[in-house]
């Protein structure tokens, strides 16, 4: 709580009396990150292969450049520490974030393969971007700026080999 107040600029208490409960704010913390990254309208079906790996190239990036956000970085690790007090806290957190945006991600492989294996390719690829470097990030061991090379590269190799 005294992290969000600090960075939202305000007093604990007006966090508190915004929130009934330290749940409800990460819900709606995760929710509003979540609407934010996932853009769901602005992702078709891929007509080809090579349709797919551009879009999934782009989507990477759209994902990368929020959820290593120093921000979104600091609500996931907080969410971590409030899992064990919280029933359900983890379910909503993946269904929000991680969950929609593999549900993105198979959308765009819709046409291209069976329903089964695009979910499978779609989980690949997200996994497969994010990589060591979100690791690494989520740990504080470098900054987001310090590895996106790194990123650049997971993500065309993660579309590369998902569309094979």
């Amino acid at each position: 709580m005294d992290a969000i107040a600090q960075e939202a600029g305000v007093g604990k208490m007006t966090v508190y009396r915004q929130y009934a409960d330290k749940r409800t704010l990460f819900i709606a913390c995760m929710n509003d990150q979540c609407r934010e990254m996932l853009m769901p309208d602005r992702y078709e079906s891929a007509d080809s292969l090579d349709e797919a790996k551009a879009m999934l190239i782009d989507y990477g990036h759209v994902a990368m450049n929020l959820i290593t956000r120093r921000d979104i970085v600091m609500l996931f690790r907080m969410m971590i520490g409030e899992i064990n007090h919280f029933d359900g806290l983890g379910g909503v957190f993946y269904q929000g974030g991680p969950g929609q945006a593999i549900s993105v991600i198979e959308r765009i492989l819709a046409k291209l393969f069976s329903p089964e294996e695009a979910r499978l390719r779609a989980g690949a690829f997200f996994w497969a971007a994010l990589g060591d470097a979100y690791e690494r990030v989520l740990l504080g061991v470098v900054s987001a700026d310090e590895v996106l090379a790194i990123f650049n590269s997971q993500i065309e190799l993660a579309a590369e080999i998902v569309v094979r």
